[in-house]
């Protein structure tokens, strides 16, 4: 899955990490009313990224250890299949 960054010709692939930490900054930017305007809004999710960043570093971390525990198996799997 890719998106288009705004940069020309700059395409950045969405990783599953990407998906995890969108989920978080929406949980906190919409934990109030939401009707509000959209520069208020981009606040908000600024905000909930600087909070992600200094309260939840450990379960960054773990998320991306999984991530590549996962990955690691994946390739393995692919290896050992290809080898039969």
């Amino acid at each position: 899955m890719e998106f288009n960054s705004g940069l020309k010709g700059l395409k950045l692939a969405r990783t599953p990490l990407d998906f995890c930490l969108w989920g978080w900054m929406k949980s906190e930017a919409y934990k109030e009313n939401v009707s509000t305007t959209r520069d208020k809004l981009v606040a908000r999710f600024m905000n909930s990224a600087a909070l992600i960043k200094q309260e939840r570093q450990d379960d960054l971390r773990r998320a991306k250890r999984t991530i590549a525990r996962r990955v690691e198996s994946a390739l393995k799997s692919m290896v050992e299949f290809s080898n039969t």
